[in-house]
């Protein structure tokens, strides 16, 4: 049988909170059968595409802010840390797989980045989005839900998870604001945050706004790497 192998880029410095952030996708995607190749941050997509020969589908995780620029604003305060250098990379990574059949599977920074790539933009904090927001960050323990989700029926993450509402963690203070046009909103938050997104003409392209690799008790959110990795395999 053909060994299954997910590419997921580099986070970036190699730091302890990265190395055990790191470790709950592998451990994630290992409990699915799936070999983890980490793809360094290269610039330029001839090396990308040599980078990632042989993998069946890409990952892209969570990480700092995107750099507003992608999306043609300009930083105010209220954003966060950026890494420009991931960022190119990430956009050399996209641009090597964008025309491919290759299944995506994007998570919190990886909603916010494909979105940014496809043509969306973001709130650089959620407070931007001028309603009354319920809490999204929480990392005190991402094994546990903080809020409900609304999942948009007839799509493909409801076929996925088998249900219309969930409970999942949140450790975010950015969101998806305008939807990129290739992509379509698959479930929100009550308070009418984007909380996953799916491109419905790709085989599999799917990006939530939490983190459900630290949920790996929830039998629902476990079932993401489940269908990632079967679509990675056919």
């Amino acid at each position: 049988m053909k060994e299954t192998v997910i590419g997921m880029l580099e986070m970036g410095t190699d730091t302890e909170e990265r190395r055990y952030f790191r470790q709950q996708y592998l451990d994630r995607l290992e409990e699915y059968g799936a070999r983890v190749k980490m793809i360094p941050q290269h610039q330029d997509s001839g090396t990308m595409r040599e980078a990632i020969q042989g993998c069946r589908g890409i990952l892209f995780p969570g990480g700092v802010d995107p750099d507003p620029s992608l999306y043609g604003q300009t930083r105010r305060a209220c954003c966060g840390q950026v890494d420009r250098h991931r960022d190119r990379a990430e956009i050399c990574l996209y641009q090597c797989i964008r025309n491919t059949a290759l299944p995506v599977l994007g998570i919190c920074r990886g909603l916010q980045i494909l979105n940014i790539l496809e043509g969306g933009t973001l709130y650089q904090d959620i407070k931007e989005a001028g309603k009354k927001l319920q809490k999204h960050r929480d990392s005190s323990d991402p094994s546990k839900p903080l809020h409900q989700i609304r999942i948009l029926p007839g799509s493909r993450l409801e076929a996925i998870l088998g249900c219309r509402e969930c409970a999942v963690n949140s450790m975010h203070h950015q969101a998806a604001a305008l939807t990129a046009p290739s992509l379509q909103i698959s479930a929100c938050s009550d308070d009418g945050l984007t909380e996953a997104l799916e491109m419905p003409d790709h085989p599999f392209f799917i990006a939530v706004q939490w983190h459900p690799e630290h949920m790996a008790k929830d039998r629902i959110q476990q079932k993401i790497f489940s269908a990632f990795i079967h679509a990675a395999e056919l």
